[in-house]
């Protein structure tokens, strides 16, 4: 009986170490059209706006990403376009408290 204790208390004690490496992250897709965005020459970070209407009325939301990765400099790109075009896309942000969330994905919505 006492094995079955400790084996009990390892197995309890191991369930909350691997629960402690568990990062939670709240994401939220918006779709809109692309109002601004800017590629930041002095630092890796770029960053959008995303309005709800394609006349770019407020309130909108900003977001950041960092450009030095492949995914970062797909993310910029495909920004661009859908600016140019005019095209509204869906964007996953981080639902941290601040202004500029950070960017998970980009994709191009139907009109």
């Amino acid at each position: 009986m006492n094995k079955n204790i400790i084996y009990m208390l390892v197995s309890v004690f191991l369930f909350f170490t691997y629960l402690q490496g568990i990062t939670y992250v709240s994401v939220f897709s918006l779709r809109g059209y692309i109002y601004s965005y800017k590629a930041n020459n002095v630092g890796p970070t770029c960053f959008l706006k995303l309005s709800s209407l394609s006349t770019f009325n407020i309130p909108f939301q900003g977001g950041n990403w960092n450009c030095n990765r492949i995914e970062g400099k797909n993310i910029l790109e495909l920004a661009q376009l859908a600016y140019i075009l005019n095209y509204p896309v869906n964007v996953t942000f981080d639902s941290s408290g601040v202004e500029y969330k950070e960017v998970y994905a980009i994709s191009l919505h139907d009109k």
